[in-house]
């Protein structure tokens, strides 16, 4: 039956994830990248690309998407693997689960504050089956680590007919669900660089609802100390769910009081064009933004080491 060839469990496969009057999309299953990228160049926006399937199935019962074709990418094999190479930067295979990334010893030891991020997306069921280049192909604005991957100033690497390109971070989204990467290339890791020595972060997420809702406003902060007390030699705070896209704002030589955190955070919530949901105006996105940025900046503080 058409529902045992579904590379991405029984929900998407059942007939109760597709509409009444829909045909049901014809599956391609590649077994090589190259073979990936080829059906890519072929069929075009015909096709929608599958890893962990989790968005694709809220975007198919709504009624949002009807593809020809679903290109499901679970059949490739080396690309689901996390590594820190010899210089200390850390890969996450495209089709790594949440999930394992929220639990990999490495990562714990050396970007805490990330694998944090990576444990509390969505709930249990979503992060064992969704991906990290599913999370950040979908480029939903409501997401947890794109924040975290801009203030760590991540990369994508991606490669299509011409070969593979990186894309920083801070190019990758372009708007809602929308990404740098071509037609027909594919997202095949998430490249992290290690932290500076000293440098500590956080991330602070403010739901609206229960703790398994989306994001109203993220707030990922990067704090490297300085020599003199009560002094931060640099911040990275990367404003997440409040906007488009997640907003990067960097400040150096900042001295650790009240009021200068206070205008930190004023800048941050004058530098975002926020929008306007059911999880809160716009206004109260800036109220946020001015609360919260004070706050991830010390406790990344109190963290310790990241």
């Amino acid at each position: 039956m058409w529902r045992d060839r579904s590379p991405i469990g029984p929900r998407l496969a059942s007939a109760s994830a597709w509409p009444v009057d829909s045909e049901r999309p014809i599956w391609r299953r590649p077994t090589t990248l190259d073979e990936a990228i080829a059906a890519r160049v072929e069929l075009g926006d015909a096709a929608l690309v599958v890893a962990g399937g989790t968005w694709v199935t809220l975007l198919i019962q709504q009624g949002l998407a009807r593809p020809a074709v679903i290109l499901s990418l679970d059949r490739i094999p080396g690309f689901d693997g996390i590594a820190v190479s010899p210089e200390g930067e850390l890969s996450l295979g495209a089709l790594c689960r949440l999930t394992d990334v929220a639990r990999n010893p490495a990562i714990r030891a050396d970007w805490s504050a990330l694998a944090d991020v990576y444990g509390i997306v969505a709930n249990e069921r979503i992060r064992n089956q969704g991906t990290v280049g599913g999370n950040v192909c979908e480029a939903d604005y409501a997401s947890d680590p794109p924040a975290a991957l801009l203030a760590l100033d991540a990369r994508a690497l991606v490669r299509g007919p011409s070969g593979e390109r990186a894309i920083p971070m801070r190019d990758f989204f372009r708007g809602h669900y929308e990404t740098a990467i071509a037609p027909d290339e594919l997202l095949t890791a998430i490249v992290v660089p290690p932290m500076s020595i000293g440098a500590r972060a956080h991330y602070l997420k403010f739901t609206a609802r229960s703790s398994e809702d989306r994001p109203c406003a993220g707030i990922f902060a990067v704090v490297e100390p300085a020599a003199e007390d009560r002094v931060l030699k640099r911040v990275r705070i990367a404003i997440g769910a409040v906007s488009a896209t997640p907003i990067l704002f960097e400040a150096v030589n900042i001295e650790l009081n009240d009021g200068r955190l206070a205008d930190l955070a004023g800048e941050g919530a004058t530098s975002i064009d926020p929008i306007a949901d059911l999880r809160g105006s716009a206004a109260y996105r800036r109220a946020l933004v001015r609360a919260l940025v004070p706050r991830a900046i010390r406790a990344a503080l109190a963290d310790g080491a990241a």
